[in-house]
């Protein structure tokens, strides 16, 4: 969930992002151009009059800031801010945004969870790490 500074609520969906309008709760799929993804997202926030997501089901993960346009209506486009060049994203997950940066868990391990809550191949994760992913334009 992200929420604008008019308190516009953005929402994640599988498929896209979500607007929820204020008067009456309803809720509409932003419209973006065929070359845009914007699914998968685990990690939403408003930036300038953007929105920074953490996608962690694309592969590979990524770190990406949505263009909007209309009065925050439609995505207007995508610009990847990180990516797998990371040697330390593998399937990141939410963060904070701190000194223009969005501060990312970038290797969560979601993944490696077994329904017992034991950790499959425990032994050959690494620690975790939060990475500053710098967030100008």
């Amino acid at each position: 969930i992200a929420v604008a500074p008019d308190g516009t609520v953005y929402v994640t969906l599988s498929t896209g992002i979500g607007r929820i309008d204020r008067r009456d709760g309803s809720l509409a799929r932003l419209p973006q151009p065929d070359s845009v993804v914007s699914g998968g997202i685990d990690g939403l926030y408003w930036h300038e009059g953007d929105l920074i997501g953490v996608q962690n089901s694309t592969n590979p993960g990524r770190v990406i800031r949505l263009r909007l346009a209309e009065r925050g209506q439609r995505i207007d486009g995508l610009v990847v801010l990180q990516s797998h060049h990371h040697a330390a994203l593998a399937e990141p997950t939410t963060g904070a945004i701190a000194n223009g940066s969005l501060h990312v868990i970038a290797n969560s391990y979601v993944g490696h969870y077994q329904p017992d809550g034991s950790l499959r191949d425990a032994d050959k994760l690494k620690p975790t790490v939060v990475l500053a992913v710098p967030l100008r334009r």
